[in-house]
């Protein structure tokens, strides 16, 4: 399988997983999605099965309100679609100072980076670091009330 059937298989699967996020066309920036959404920030590596991952985690992920960015090569995409350039840089600011070129990267609502990961750490890991969150556990108390 090529390079470029690899990515192309990447964003048709995130595609499927990603469609209940905020309409793409309200999207100029990555703030836009601040106080709406977690972010996990993907910093491609053409070895990265990340999407394989993310299909048996559908449901954590909606019930987290986590929301997937992948960048590569100077451009970000959110819901299979490039957004903006604004958007794409604005991702690159994020993530510029990050030691690692690979690597996960999650964002809390308040858009501040929370925690930065490798590529191999089990998502189990991230929702355990989410669910520690001030916000999130909030979430959950309030959804045990309902």
């Amino acid at each position: 399988m090529s390079k470029s059937d690899i990515y192309l298989l990447k964003f048709i699967v995130v595609q499927f997983f990603l469609s209940s996020l905020i309409p793409a066309m309200q999207i100029v920036h990555l703030s836009d999605l601040k106080w709406e959404k977690r972010i996990i920030i993907i910093v491609e590596d053409e070895n990265f099965e990340f999407n394989n991952r993310v299909k048996n985690y559908q449901e954590q992920f909606k019930e987290r309100d986590i929301s997937v960015v992948f960048y590569n090569k100077g451009i970000a995409y959110l819901d299979n679609k490039i957004i903006s350039d604004r958007f794409s840089k604005s991702v690159e600011k994020k993530i510029k100072s990050r030691k690692s070129r690979y690597s996960l990267i999650l964002l809390g609502r308040d858009g501040s980076v929370k925690n930065t990961y490798p590529y191999e750490t089990k998502l189990s890991k991230i929702f355990y670091d989410i669910d520690q969150m001030p916000m999130r556990k909030s979430e959950m108390r309030k959804s045990l009330k309902n």
